[in-house]
């Protein structure tokens, strides 16, 4: 079904037929109830069989009809019933709902548009792409050339080439909008092989979504094919269950992307939307975005994905709604947010003034390296430029409420940004630097397991001795079974031991005794993240060393610190680390209030949560993982091997399947991703790296919501 354009057949509808008819349901008793009544039931029940974004759109359904249906009697006038229906529909904020009564009047559940604020008549939007007009010549992608039957005045493609760069805009995604999809598409593609026979030679390429009004999906696919050279899958599909619960999804369907042409077009390519870039429009810009030559300058498009679930009420209204979902090939929904920007850029009437397209222009300057310095590559080869990151961090610290944040990135095995925000501390407007310390948590385990293969390699320790013979664990000494544990059991967290038994009580089937120090099972055989193991094998160092837990910070630094360049990272405590530690906080209930924590300084040597650092300088510690600096290959394959399968540990970084003597590991399509956590409280923090790609990003925080921006960071990091 064409999506959005039913908009428009709508309009010339006065049957009171959708041409796309479904069906409607009925409240279990229909007896007694009034027209303006029985409509409204239908209406709510047809959302509430076929609706497929409840959650998403964080509409609460049920309470709507305690609010509305009260309002509704016999004597409910057609004026007010479409004032209550319009007024209830608009709380989702989806342009494939609509309302129509035929011939008179229509109604759309549409979301806010930056777009049409800034240019909200036909003559302003004339006047915005009269800017294309102007700038597509003047950066040199030569004169604007078209393609296609016209629709409202608007040709089917405008295009051009000229030297090394092309231009090329469509704002619909189909030729006929009476046609079968697919026969509409295969008709664009014979005008697409025209276009591209002429963007052959080119080195990058412009494309214009802006203002899409969108169409069919087939379309969309058919002009996403012209950038492939593989089959490979662009999206997934599922229709909601009618009548089954709101997550209930059936009919999954893969949509493949397949080299179409002559010749694929694999060099640069951006993408230009906004947030009227709307639904098959929507699709072609999430199958782009998933291409390594793809990046996306405006903002985010409209969100709205899903094909018309059309329906007549007995009063001979038409309705639409959503009944699908559509997800990446990572399987990632954007409904409601739209298709993210690489760079966000806004059009605004001022430009009309400087006579110029901003939008246009800084693609068209990245396209030829004016803008080169400055970005940061993904995994999938994607780049993102610093400012966009900055952006895109900046907003996270706001709406997370974040006090301080440290963030760096590695490609190519380099630090490549690199950035503070928030404050250090808050009572004080003291700002966050690069040089400003958080706790690491965590984090600190992978760097103290790092010092013990080094240690491995000077022959001080085995990974497979067992730990009692070095030291002894008095609190443990009650159960024969703790003479299993060696130091590969402590990396792995494979001992048995609790995370720390203070606050994680035994079952009652194990009979410890209250407070004791106790082992869930049989050392060895399963996995358990424990941060009392790895204190037991600071204890088993420290003896092995002949030194204090005090003075391990001392060697730990020399043997580890030293030679990663962690400049300022250190466990323990020193008088710089009290000048230049922020100050931790903690929110409740997620209302944003950050509450001032403890300073803890950590004056013994915490193996399990005490290091201090700043991004720059853990990213220095991966950079050493990633090259191998310091370990002998034999150590370093074994600390990066997988141990031990992780099952039911859905509490664990969402990318790990198995644990590595320091790291989650988990198989991608761009190889092994390693992957750590870290919360203390007051302080949490993130990171991950491919050592294959030698890229990855660490994220350190001040309270306790690293783990939101992180989810922020994550589905780009692919």
């Amino acid at each position: 079904m064409i999506k959005s354009l039913l908009i428009f057949l709508l309009l010339n509808i006065t049957t009171g037929v959708l041409y796309a008819q479904n069906p409607v349901s009925y409240p279990k008793d229909t007896v007694g109830l009034s027209a303006p009544e029985l409509n409204f039931e239908i209406v709510w029940h047809t959302f509430e069989d076929n609706y497929a974004n409840f959650r998403l759109r964080e509409v609460d359904w049920h309470q709507v009809y305690k609010d509305y249906r009260p309002r509704i009697s016999a004597q409910t006038s057609d004026d007010s019933l479409y004032s209550i229906f319009t007024e209830m529909l608009s709380l989702f904020q989806d342009n494939h709902i609509n309302l129509i009564v035929p011939g008179v009047k229509q109604f759309k559940s549409a979301k806010p548009s930056q777009f049409v604020n800034e240019f909200p008549t036909d003559s302003l939007k004339t006047a915005f792409w009269n800017l294309a007009k102007i700038t597509v010549p003047a950066a040199g992608l030569g004169q604007l050339q078209f393609i296609g039957p016209a629709r409202d005045g608007k040709p089917l493609f405008t295009y051009a080439a000229a030297g090394k760069f092309g231009y090329l805009r469509f704002n619909r995604c189909f030729v006929d909008g009476s046609a079968d999809n697919i026969p509409d598409a295969v008709v664009a593609g014979k005008y697409l092989d025209t276009i591209f026979k002429k963007f052959e030679k080119l080195e990058g390429l412009v494309i214009d979504t802006r203002d899409n009004i969108g169409g069919n999906d087939e379309f969309a696919y058919e002009v996403a094919d012209r950038f492939v050279t593989t089959k490979q899958v662009g999206s997934y599909k599922k229709t909601r269950k009618t009548a089954g619960g709101y997550e209930e999804m059936v009919n999954p369907q893969t949509w493949y992307l397949e080299p179409k042409g002559t010749k694929p077009f694999t060099k640069p390519v951006f993408l230009l939307t906004n947030d009227k870039t709307v639904s098959a429009a929507d699709v072609f810009a999430l199958l782009m975005r998933q291409l390594p030559q793809v990046r996306i300058a405006g903002t985010n498009t409209r969100g709205i994905f899903s094909d018309m679930y059309g329906f007549t009420l007995p009063n001979k209204w038409l309705l639409s709604l959503s009944n699908e979902r559509y997800f990446d090939a990572d399987l990632v929904n954007y409904e409601r947010v739209g298709v993210p920007v690489d760079i966000e850029i806004r059009n605004h009437q001022t430009d009309l003034l400087a006579k110029k397209d901003p939008v246009l222009t800084a693609a068209v300057n990245i396209l030829k390296n004016k803008t080169r310095a400055g970005q940061i590559r993904m995994p999938s080869g994607k780049i993102i430029p610093k400012m966009y990151m900055d952006q895109m961090l900046q907003d996270a610290v706001d709406s997370f409420h974040i006090p301080g944040m440290s963030v760096a990135f590695i490609n190519d095995g380099k630090i490549v940004y690199s950035k503070a925000f928030g404050y250090a501390n808050l009572e004080k407007k003291i700002k966050a630097d690069t040089n400003t310390l958080f706790e690491a948590c965590s984090m600190s385990k992978p760097v103290f397991a790092y010092f013990v293969m080094k240690m491995v390699d000077k022959g001080i320790i085995n990974l497979d001795t067992p730990l009692y013979k070095y030291a002894p664990y008095p609190e443990i000494a009650y159960d024969e079974r703790y003479k299993l544990f060696t130091a590969r059991m402590v990396l792995d967290h494979t001992t048995g031991l609790p995370n720390w038994h203070e606050y994680e009580p035994p079952d009652s089937s194990l009979h410890v005794p209250k407070g004791a120090q106790y082992i869930k099972f049989t050392p060895g055989t399963q996995f358990a993240y424990s941060g009392e193991g790895f204190q037991y094998l600071v204890n088993v160092m420290v003896v092995l060393l002949h030194t204090t837990t005090t003075d391990l910070t001392n060697i730990v630094h020399k043997e580890v610190c030293m030679p990663l360049a962690m400049r300022q990272a250190k466990f323990g405590w020193n008088n710089f680390i009290a000048s230049h530690k922020a100050i931790g906080y903690r929110q409740q209930n997620d209302d944003g209030i950050n509450k001032p924590g403890v300073l803890k300084k950590f004056e013994e040597f915490s193996a399990a949560g005490g290091l201090h650092t700043n991004a720059n300088d853990y990213t220095r510690f991966i950079i050493g993982i990633m090259n191998g600096k310091g370990l002998s290959t034999a150590s370093l394959n074994e600390m990066l091997k997988r141990q031990v399968y992780l099952t039911n540990q859905d509490w664990i970084d969402d990318s790990g399947e198995a644990w590595t003597l320091g790291f989650a590991v988990k198989k991608t399509k761009h190889g092994d991703l390693f992957s750590h956590s870290g919360n203390n409280g007051d302080f949490t923090c993130n990171m991950r790296f491919y050592k294959n790609l030698k890229c990855g990003f660490v994220i350190l925080t001040n309270c306790n919501r690293s783990g939101d921006v992180n989810d922020k960071i994550a589905p780009i990091f692919r």
